[in-house]
């Protein structure tokens, strides 16, 4: 009996150590997938700034376009009526008055 028990306990002991390992084979993979999901964090935040950035460059650069296109329209309005009031005044004072009217009778209601 004194031999079952001593294979007892050479099983347990080997049982032991086959859990030991496993679990410092588990310790092992679980700090790699820690260092890969947290290299994965970095480089996924890396790629948003630098899409973010470029999205702000493109959005920037449009914003500028319109604002340059508004102002150049606006210039050219502003030409035509100058040009509109020197060489047909009494027109442009018709076509005032009118639009005055129309506001005056939008404003009442």
């Amino acid at each position: 009996m004194v031999s079952n028990a001593s294979a007892a306990r050479e099983a347990a002991a080997d049982v032991r150590d086959d859990a030991k390992r496993a679990s410092e084979n588990i310790q092992a993979d679980i700090d790699a997938l820690r260092e890969d999901i947290t290299k994965l964090a970095r480089r996924l935040s890396d790629l948003v700034s630098s899409t973010g950035d470029s999205a702000l460059r493109q959005a920037k650069s449009g914003i500028d376009d319109t604002i340059a296109r508004a102002r150049d329209t606006g210039d050219e309005l502003t030409d035509a009526l100058n040009d509109a009031v020197k060489t047909r005044p009494l027109t442009t004072l018709a076509v005032v008055a009118g639009i005055g009217f129309v506001l005056g009778a939008v404003w009442r209601r």
